[in-house]
């Protein structure tokens, strides 16, 4: 198995934590790997204004516009690609 490291920023790292004790997982690379199959989900769902439809428990959907945004060219210093959402209607 590949060894991987990267920096986690303090907020990251509390959400990880968070999510670790609601799923009752035994790690942080857990979740992240919930995390990349929901992605995977999101990415094959997604409709072609960019939003992918989510029922809630109350049985009504929800819309939400899901997409990459602030995306450095390779090689360069710039903020990495951030994952937005907003309502219907305001695109983030």
């Amino acid at each position: 198995m590949a060894v991987t490291s990267f920096h986690i920023d303090p907020k990251t790292d509390q959400t990880l934590d968070e999510l670790k004790r609601h799923d009752q997982t035994t790690s942080k690379a857990e979740i992240l790997r919930k995390a990349i199959a929901l992605l995977r989900v999101a990415r094959r769902s997604e409709q072609d204004d960019g939003s992918i439809v989510m029922r809630q428990r109350s049985g009504q959907d929800l819309q939400v516009f899901v997409r990459w945004v602030h995306c450095r060219p390779l090689g360069t210093l710039a903020q990495p690609c951030v994952w937005t959402t907003s309502k219907p209607g305001k695109p983030g």
